[in-house]
């Protein structure tokens, strides 16, 4: 996966020369793009969720997977706005790994939205 996620940073960091987008930040526009890429993501991802037809919904697995990757595309470009380097995203990353790992059922629990959250103690 971190040669995948490399390729794809130093791949965003030459899109973004090659369209001058390192030399002007436009945040605002930056995160529209982000929305635009999550709803991609989403139609697709529901597409295969509601679809009961096998070979449709294989196209749709492989847009959704190809729709995730725009999303980190344009996250990236984000963070490159904000100077920040692959190195901070390796970093991140392994924090976000590492706080997924500790959590277990007897720190968290699906809560009524469907997300693991940490469980309330009682006081």
């Amino acid at each position: 996966m971190t040669d995948a996620l490399k390729r794809l940073w130093d791949s965003t960091a030459d899109f973004q020369k090659r369209f001058r987008l390192d030399e002007q930040f436009n945040l605002p526009a930056q995160m529209r793009c982000v929305s635009e890429e999550l709803a991609e993501l989403n139609k697709e991802v529901y597409g295969w969720y509601f679809t009961e037809d096998g070979l449709e919904a294989e196209n749709f697995s492989i847009n959704a997977t190809e729709e995730a990757a725009d999303v980190i595309v344009t996250v990236l470009g984000v963070l490159m706005g904000m100077h920040m380097s692959y190195a901070d995203i390796e970093d991140a990353l392994e924090r976000i790994a590492a706080k997924n790992d500790a959590k277990t059922h007897d720190t968290h629990a699906i809560n009524e939205n469907g997300k693991v959250a940490r469980k309330e103690v009682a006081s």
